[in-house]
């Protein structure tokens, strides 16, 4: 490649671009500046607006140690199952109750489907003979072709 060519390149970037690009990043950090002020702003607005929900708020509790932890966990059991004692359908309960619904929905599907099933070529005994013969047709159907 021509040294002369590489030599204007150089210049040019040096002279052109780099300047360019450094107002683009001063540009950027000022931006970012300003975002973070209006972020510290909203903050504080609203640190003010909502300052007695802010301190209603039960303090934050943390654990020393891993014991305490399990402690609390245990104890946390205790209170949900006084609360499943308390109003009388606990999530088991509940559970049984869909399994059984479910149930007795298939049991009335069943019974729904053997109901059409046995009325599907009539209720007289010739049409169920001829069913269960293999014939689909209904015999009254054929009796009633036999006349034409």
């Amino acid at each position: 490649m021509n040294q002369r060519l590489v030599e204007q390149a150089h210049e040019f970037i040096k002279t052109k671009l780099d300047p360019l690009m450094r107002e683009i990043q001063l540009e950027q950090m000022q931006d970012k500046e300003i975002e973070r002020a209006f972020k510290e702003a909203s903050r504080a607005e609203n640190m003010v607006k909502f300052r007695d929900e802010i301190m209603s708020r039960p303090k934050t509790e943390w654990h020393k140690s891993y014991k305490e932890k399990k402690d609390l966990q245990k104890e946390s059991k205790k209170d949900l199952k006084n609360v499943g004692e308390k109003f009388g359908d606990s999530l088991a309960t509940s559970k049984a109750s869909k399994l059984r619904d479910k149930k007795a929905q298939r049991k009335e599907e069943e019974r729904l489907e053997k109901l059409n099933a046995s009325t599907l070529f009539g209720t007289d005994k010739e049409a169920r003979v001829a069913n269960k013969a293999g014939n689909s047709e209904n015999p009254k159907m054929r009796q009633n072709h036999d006349d034409d």
